[in-house]
């Protein structure tokens, strides 16, 4: 039993959900209702948006006792994978009964709040959370999220700036002081944010994204070029990018010369996946959808399990629609979910399927966890919206698209942003 449990929870920490469920599944057939089993199934189940299974395991788990602080605290996570604000109050209200002062239900009920928009109440609990950890990277995270909120920027830096020289490792902050930075027009200090991170976290991958997309903000172009190419080479699965490096050649006006030297490439090494995937996201950049699907496929000839190509096929697949379409686009974004399950572009991509066939409530608990990673994502956030409105939470959907279109940011879905928030007002 302590062995099937530990090499189910040592795959999990390796992200191998479906490993973990699986020897979690043969010991629950020997020993049905297993508390252990059930709450580590229904972690593993939530980790890869099987909510359903996740909430069965927590219920049959909970009935059995009704005062697991873990069960109820796995609970509240699972409501705010959904963006249920009301589930999260529920679960953790249930914590703070059971266990008073218990860190991470105040911090999940700091989060309903922040939801809620009960931002006093949010800070309150925060505070609490900080009298016993001074430095808790959650606690400032939201404390940051209020007070740019409330618009004082300057506590939001100040609460940012403390984040980020605590925990590093903490992307969120370094990712919403880069935002602030930009949003008031001095990209020099977010470029110092990036650069002081990447000092403490040098293969981090997502803050090489985050300064490549400064460099490109800047027009610092081979900058970020070289940038995005150490992030490629450091991990050839970010999707993000391969998608930033064609947008760079994009606004270059350096397309041909791009494409020239990948298809060289493939000449010269007609196996290298990375090279058919660079060539194909040029292609999806230029417009030219079937091209770049014959890239992306023999990019997946190559490698069954490359990530980027299996997400962007995907993604194109979905955009064309129609049963069969979306059928072999929900099974290359499962592909891309298997092999990245942080990264906020496969969830997007994999709630965006999901929603196509009127999975919302399902899409939703993907896109929430999205923008967890890109919070100001203008596409995302619509994504979000319309799955929103599909389930009668008009509110949330307009504060979301109300967010979008306030983005600086250029994203195709403007238009449909526009056309639905005049819908619902």
């Amino acid at each position: 039993l302590v062995t099937v449990v530990v090499k189910a929870r040592l795959a999990m920490k390796a992200k191998k959900y479906a490993e973990a469920i699986k020897s979690l599944d043969e010991l629950l057939a020997l020993r049905p209702g297993n508390s252990e089993a059930l709450y580590f199934r229904a972690a593993a189940n939530m980790e890869l948006g099987n909510i359903e299974k996740a909430e069965d395991d927590l219920a049959a788990l909970l009935k059995k006792e009704p005062e697991s602080v873990r069960a109820w605290l796995l609970k509240a996570n699972l409501a705010f994978r959904q963006n249920s604000p009301a589930g999260v109050l529920a679960a953790s209200e249930k914590v703070l009964k059971l266990a008073p002062g218990n860190r991470q239900a105040l911090l999940m009920h700091a989060t309903a709040m922040l939801m809620s928009k009960q931002l006093d109440k949010a800070e309150q609990d925060c505070r609490k959370v900080l009298e016993q950890a001074p430095d808790d990277p959650m606690a400032l995270f939201i404390m940051a999220r209020v007070a740019t909120a409330n618009g004082d920027k300057a506590q939001a830096e100040a609460l940012l700036k403390q984040l980020v020289r605590k925990h590093p490792e903490f992307i969120r902050g370094t990712v919403l002081l880069v935002s602030l930075y930009m949003a008031e027009k001095k990209p020099e200090k977010a470029l110092d944010v990036c650069d002081s991170v990447l000092l403490r976290q040098p293969d981090n991958t997502a803050l090489l994204l985050l300064k490549g997309n400064v460099l490109f903000g800047m027009g610092e172009f081979v900058r970020a070029e070289k940038v995005y190419k150490e992030a490629i080479e450091k991990d050839p699965r970010n999707v993000g990018a391969y998608a930033a490096l064609a947008r760079l050649y994009m606004k270059q006006g350096n397309v041909d010369e791009a494409l020239e030297k990948y298809r060289e490439v493939v000449k010269v090494k007609p196996d290298d996946a990375g090279a058919y995937m660079s060539i194909g996201a040029i292609e999806q950049e230029r417009g030219n959808t079937a091209e770049a699907k014959k890239m992306y496929e023999k990019a997946l000839e190559i490698n069954p399990e490359f990530v980027p190509a299996a997400n962007n096929l995907a993604w194109l697949l979905s955009e064309e629609g129609g049963a069969v379409n979306l059928s072999k686009a929900l099974t290359y974004a499962r592909i891309a979910r298997k092999g990245a399950p942080d990264s906020p572009s496969v969830m997007d991509t994999y709630g965006w399927v999901l929603a196509l066939k009127g999975d919302y409530e399902l899409a939703i608990s993907y896109f929430q966890k999205a923008l967890e990673g890109l919070p100001d994502n203008p596409t995302i956030q619509y994504h979000m919206a319309l799955a929103l409105s599909k389930t009668d939470q008009v509110v949330r959907a307009i504060d979301y698209l109300e967010k979008a279109l306030a983005s600086k940011q250029d994203f195709p879905e403007r238009r449909k942003a526009e056309e639905l928030l005049s819908n619902l007002r």
